[in-house]
Parts: C-alpha cells; structure tokens; sequence
C-alpha cells in the first residue's frame, strides 16, 4: 500500500439522511436513501471507509466523528432542511472543525441560499460522484477548494464561490455494486427496491 492509501484510510466519512425518528406509519425498508449508496461507493472506490446514517431510524448523537473527514447530508426542499439544519449543530456542537457538506436537490437548485447558512460549509452542485472523490482528495491534502469542479463554498471573507461544474458523468461507467450492507435494514423483508435509471 502506498502512502497516498495510507493517508486515505485514516479518515472515514458519515453520510446522513436526515429525517425524524418514529414517524407512524412511514416504511423505511421501502425508501432508503439510494443516492447515498452512490455517493458511498464514490468515496469507497478511493479507499475513503464510510457509515450511512437514516437519521430517521436512529439517533443522530450516535455517530461516530472521530475520523471524520467530512459529514455529508443529501437535502431535498422542505421539512428536511430542518432536520438537517438540527442535525448540523449537534455535529457543529461537537467538534466545530468538521466540514459540513450539503448535497442533493435542494443544495443543487439552491446554493448561494444554502450556503448563507453558518451550519453549511460547502454544497456540491449536481452529479456528486466525482465532486465528492475530488473534494475528498482536496480536504486531505489541505489544498485550495477553488480546484474541485462541482461544489460551491464560502471563501475566507464569506463571501460565495461556485466553481465550474463537473463533466456529465455516463451513467454506465457507476459502480452497480452499491454499499447496500451500509443501510440497516433486513434485505429479506424487503417489498421493493428502487433503481435509479436515468438521471436529470
């Protein structure tokens, strides 16, 4: 194993779906956060350990940050921006040197009103499979976001940056082979699946 790898496996990545615990009558098993499979894989791929976390079956608190590189949310409009806004100052709380990366629709659709809020650090704009390879590598290394094509952020002054945007990705060329024993859920009770294709 080479250096590179070595740094690269010291650090790990939570991925969260926000939500709220115990809602009645809503069915987990049935809408798991496929997105987050992708993203995990991407990051996977490049020897990055990662956790996906459903906020909406456990508690929040629980999540280990202790090699943490970053804590990414995947965000649609809505209810969810509270609940990923609460789960970001418990995060916030505990070790404010945390980077707090928003991605998904809402963060895409919206990332200079995203990233006015002190709890988002950087959104990533998009297709997040290899914005989130690059920011990773970026984050490690110390170097200059201003590089990573595919996110937004704010610069040392607060002031809004969005770089340019990532090459369309041929969805072909995604690992099918997605983190699924990351989602706590029993694969035998499972009614449905859901498979993403086309995107856009």
């Amino acid at each position: 194993m080479n250096s590179e790898n070595q740094l690269i496996g010291e650090y790990t990545v939570p991925l969260v779906y926000p939500g709220q615990q115990e809602t009645v009558g809503y069915n987990y098993q049935e809408d798991f956060p496929v997105g987050l499979l992708y993203v995990a894989q991407a990051l996977n791929d490049i020897g990055i350990g990662t956790s996906i976390i459903d906020a909406r079956k456990v508690d929040i608190s629980d999540m280990s940050l202790e090699s943490a590189l970053f804590v990414g949310f995947t965000v649609l409009t809505g209810d969810m921006i509270t609940r990923t806004l609460d789960a970001a100052k418990q995060i916030r709380q505990e070790n404010p040197a945390i980077p707090i990366v928003w991605g998904g629709v809402h963060a895409t659709l919206l990332p200079e009103q995203t990233l006015d809020h002190s709890l988002v650090d950087i959104v990533v704009i998009g297709e997040g499979e290899k914005a989130i390879q690059d920011l990773a590598k970026c984050l490690m290394s110390k170097g200059d976001l201003a590089d990573v094509k595919g996110i937004a952020f704010k610069d040392e002054s607060g002031k809004f940056v969005r770089n340019e945007t990532q090459d369309y990705i041929d969805l072909d060329s995604l690992d099918y082979k997605l983190p699924y024993d990351q989602l706590d859920y029993d694969p035998a009770k499972l009614k449905k699946i859901p498979v993403h294709t086309s995107r856009g």
